[in-house]
Order: structure tokens, then C-alpha cells, then sequence
């Protein structure tokens, strides 16, 4: 898997992942929001978007922003479907790990949409506040 930021110019294929956009265990939920090219320009210069590519096809996008406090939160999280439930989500958080480390950041934050989402994080070792849909993961321990 290959991981890199987004530039201006990923839109075209971006779009085409944003349109298959769901909540895992809840495919009837999608975003209210169809990201414009101006939005995801917007996007790419105000915060982190990290694109996933399986042999030159993009295959999940996630999107960061960070904080004066050490923390970043990862706003969204999308693996494309057909690539779900075979390891390529947690790879692509593995590498979203390893450049918040070098971004400095002390923990990532998120907040988790489903039960099912719910997993997949705990698996990816985030830790629910207070058994809320708030995850956190301190960066300085792994």
C-alpha cells in the first residue's frame, strides 16, 4: 500500500471514492455533503488528506486536522468497500500513526460512527473515553 497527501489534482478520482462513502455496519448512512473541487482544495491546503493506493488504484482517503495541544483528530476514515475487511484499513492507520509521529503529534483523536466502526478502532488499539463514541490513541505509547 502506498499512503501520500492529496494534492489539488487527486480530485477527480477522490470524487468517485467520496460517492461510495458509508459508515461501516450502516450502509444506508452516508454523508449529508458532496465534497465540490473547491472543498477539496480546501481541504488539501487547511489540513491533512492522506490517499491509499493499491497498484495505482486509490483505494481509502482519511482526513486530518491538527491542533496546538498535540492532538490531531481524524475528521474522516474511508476504505473503498471491495477492499474492506482485508487488512488495508489498519495498514492505512498504521501509516496515518507513523506521520502523526512525525507531525509531532501526541495522540489521535476520532469520534466512531457505528458498533462496527467501534471494532475496527479497538483493533487498530483506539481507546473509547468513558464508553463513549470519542476514541483516543496516545501516540507516546506505541
Amino acid at each position: 500500500m502506498e499512503v501520500r497527501y492529496a494534492t489539488w489534482e487527486d480530485y477527480p478520482e477522490f470524487e468517485k471514492l467520496h460517492a461510495q462513502f458509508f459508515y461501516a455496519g450502516n450502509s444506508e448512512v452516508r454523508p449529508n455533503i458532496t465534497v465540490t473541487a473547491n472543498m477539496f482544495i480546501e481541504l488539501v491546503i487547511t489540513q491533512s488528506m492522506f490517499l491509499a493506493f493499491e497498484q495505482d488504484e486509490m483505494i481509502g482517503y482519511a482526513v486530518m486536522q491538527g491542533y496546538t495541544d498535540g492532538s490531531c483528530k481524524i475528521q474522516e476514515f474511508f476504505i473503498k468497500p471491495s477492499k474492506q475487511r482485508k487488512g488495508f484499513g489498519r495498514q492505512f492507520v498504521e501509516e496515518i500513526k507513523k506521520r502523526a509521529k512525525e507531525e509531532d503529534f501526541s495522540r489521535i483523536e476520532l469520534m466512531s460512527a457505528t458498533m462496527e466502526t467501534d471494532r475496527f478502532w479497538e483493533k487498530c488499539r483506539f481507546l473509547s473515553v468513558g464508553g463513549s463514541d470519542l476514541y483516543i490513541l496516545n501516540l507516546e505509547s506505541e
